[in-house]
């Protein structure tokens, strides 16, 4: 699928731009990053990102879960995960399970991530 996409080297630059002063989501977000920070240093290019895992999101927010994979993350926050291991649609489901995350974290008048990380 991705044949005649752009390499590492070219995409990379781009990437980083559009995303540039966002605070990236991703469930087990330590992994997806680990590529772009890797890719990052051997393109010296700056590694400094701000990023929140929905994985630690759902310790602390759903402590009674006995597993935290997205799947079962999103089955108990009620989003739906239509073609799990596809990129497009995991993205789209820990988005929707941050959203949710945010909402539950205002009820604890939790509102950024400083606070979220105390």
């Amino acid at each position: 699928m991705v044949m005649d996409a752009p390499d590492i080297r070219t995409i990379l630059p781009k990437f980083l731009e559009f995303c540039e002063g966002a605070v990236m989501v991703a469930h087990n977000a330590d992994f997806d990053m680990s590529f772009i920070i890797e890719n990052c240093k051997r393109q010296g290019l700056p590694q400094e990102y701000t990023y929140v895992d929905t994985v630690g999101m759902a310790r602390f927010l759903l402590p009674a879960l006995n597993r935290f994979k997205l799947d079962t993350v999103a089955k108990a926050v009620g989003v739906s995960l239509d073609h799990h291991h596809r990129a497009v649609d995991d993205a789209a489901c820990t988005a929707e399970i941050f959203v949710r995350f945010v909402e539950m974290l205002k009820e604890r008048d939790i509102y950024d991530v400083d606070a979220l990380n105390r």
